[in-house]
């Protein structure tokens, strides 16, 4: 068993920590010796196991044909990337408990580009989402790479934002690469693949557990050069991603919101702490040092494009599927949700409790 295939065994020991992997993987040697090592030798360690950890080790031992499942992603278009080669990131080495190895679909950042990071509520409000779409917007439209979590809310309008712009935008997952989470973004997903790329430390076909999102926090905090929180509750995901980011001696910057919403709650305590107040995407261009582009996007408005109208024209005051929404317009999905994510930041629509669209 070679190097690589044995990060790729260790990396379906999902139950267990970086820090616990690395003591191990120090106590017997190297990488190569714990992928070999029956369950019965791995009390060794004196480190102590979970019977769940147990479980995960015995089931990573059944694990068959590593070589041709690994060979079997490529062909998907998935990279697989130990810290032991030259294209793993190397912002990711820099922070305590950087991964073993992580799965890429599509691109990387690139190393001397700057990255911003943008994470925030899943329930967030029309002023969070109209603020991410602009923060992404605009930064993409400055050559800076959108970060974030593609989490429903404000990760998922900032990268919808950042890729209106035609410039890169990057997500990363709680589970595999393969797997679209939530599926309510697929149609981001599917954009991130050609305009950006997706990563995570976790093997293809797994699905995330709740447990794996704040892990996942600190690799968006790792690709990113400076860290934007727009709307988090406090001891929210979002506010953990920030306090990691501080952390690895990333600059925060955080959105106001009123003291009466519990949804800024978060961004207004990480200020009082310290944090950058995020006035405008100038704040955050002149700390990364990236000149003010003159034709940078105005603010949204009402304005609708001709495709916006076209769909605007087939919503009434009663809910409309999406499905209906497809049949009418003509458009594919991949079309459709990029078109009505804007009429909803615009205020001029409103998704409804099934799931479908009408006028505001």
């Amino acid at each position: 068993m070679d190097q690589r295939t044995s990060y790729y065994l260790l990396s379906h020991l999902t139950l267990f920590s970086v820090k616990k992997l690395r003591a191990l993987i120090a106590y017997f040697g190297d990488a190569e010796t714990l992928a070999a090592l029956p369950t019965s030798d791995l009390y060794a360690s004196r480190l102590t196991f979970s019977p769940l950890e147990i479980d995960c080790f015995e089931a990573m031992k059944r694990i068959e044909g590593p070589d041709e499942a690994l060979e079997n992603a490529k062909k998907r278009g998935i990279r697989f990337i130990t810290e032991e080669e030259k294209t793993y990131p190397k912002r990711l080495k820099w922070i305590e408990d950087a991964p073993l190895s992580i799965y890429v679909r599509g691109a990387l950042p690139e190393e001397g580009e700057k990255s911003a990071g943008i994470v925030g509520a899943r329930r967030c409000t029309g002023y969070g989402k109209e603020s991410a779409f602009y923060f992404g917007e605009t930064l993409s439209n400055a050559g800076v790479n959108v970060v974030s979590g593609m989490a429903l809310g404000i990760d998922g309008y900032a990268g919808r934002g950042a890729l209106s712009r035609k410039n890169k935008s990057f997500a990363v997952l709680g589970g595999g690469v393969d797997v679209c989470y939530p599926r309510e973004n697929i149609d981001l997903y599917e954009r991130l693949l050609t305009d950006g790329g997706i990563v995570s430390e976790r093997p293809p076909g797994y699905p995330p557990k709740p447990f794996d999102f704040p892990r996942r926090n600190r690799l968006i905090a790792g690709l990113s050069d400076v860290l934007l929180v727009i709307e988090a509750a406090e001891k929210s995901g979002s506010f953990i991603t920030a306090n990691l980011a501080l952390e690895q001696n990333k600059e925060v910057f955080a959105l106001p919101g009123r003291v009466t919403d519990p949804i800024s709650r978060g961004c207004n305590l990480l200020i009082r702490s310290g944090a950058e107040i995020l006035t405008c995407p100038e704040d955050v261009l002149q700390y990364l040092g990236v000149k003010v582009r003159h034709d940078r996007p105005p603010k949204p408005s009402f304005t609708l494009s001709k495709e916006e109208n076209a769909v605007f024209q087939l919503l009434t005051t009663d809910e409309r599927t999406i499905e209906e929404l497809m049949e009418k317009s003509g458009y594919p999905v991949s079309e459709l949700l990029p078109v009505l994510v804007r009429l909803e930041i615009l205020g001029a629509v409103k998704k409804g409790s099934s799931g479908g669209y009408f006028r505001a």
